[in-house]
């Protein structure tokens, strides 16, 4: 039951097309001329980024927790991260907003798609076997997998809130 490399896989390039689509559709229905001029005003420091962590923290926590809920989840989560970074491309630039993303997200992204889909196949394992012993069973063979999930949700806040 422990989480294929190749199912990791699987589980991301579908939420990526949610996304794609996401995006597609607020192309489609939103029209932002790109004259906004949006500032970052966030102050980075230990205290930008302890935030950060907390947050960050509490959504690995709700997908872990919460998995029979998950499939809500990362459509609501997509649905999100996709509007900012609509709204994102439009008013900066693709180029501004890759400049700005890039450190934490090559941590972040991979990240949040392996605890989306850590939390898909712990759905998906009480479905079919039926019985929450298959599912501590499951957590037990994966427990390697969630904690870098974690120490990774922690990195990745400590280069967003420090570095940007």
């Amino acid at each position: 039951m422990r989480l294929k490399f190749k199912e990791y896989l699987l589980y991301s390039v579908i939420i990526i097309i949610i996304n794609v689509f996401m995006y597609m559709f607020f192309k489609s229905v939103m029209n932002l001329d790109g004259s906004s001029n949006i500032h970052k005003t966030n102050e980075y420091g230990w205290p930008y980024a302890i935030n950060i962590i907390m947050n960050n923290t509490q959504h690995y926590i709700q997908y872990l927790v919460l998995f029979l809920f998950s499939p809500f989840f990362i459509l609501v989560d997509s649905f999100l991260i996709t509007l900012q970074l609509y709204i994102s491309i439009e008013t900066r630039g693709i180029a501004n907003t890759v400049t700005l993303m890039w450190k934490h997200s090559l941590i972040e992204i991979p990240n949040m798609l392996l605890f989306m889909s850590l939390s898909i196949k712990a759905l998906t394992t009480v479905y079919k076997e039926k019985d929450w012993k298959s599912l501590f069973i499951y957590f037990k063979e994966n427990s390697s997998l969630y904690l870098l999930s974690l120490i990774l949700v922690i990195v990745a806040g400590l280069i967003e809130g420090l570095m940007g």
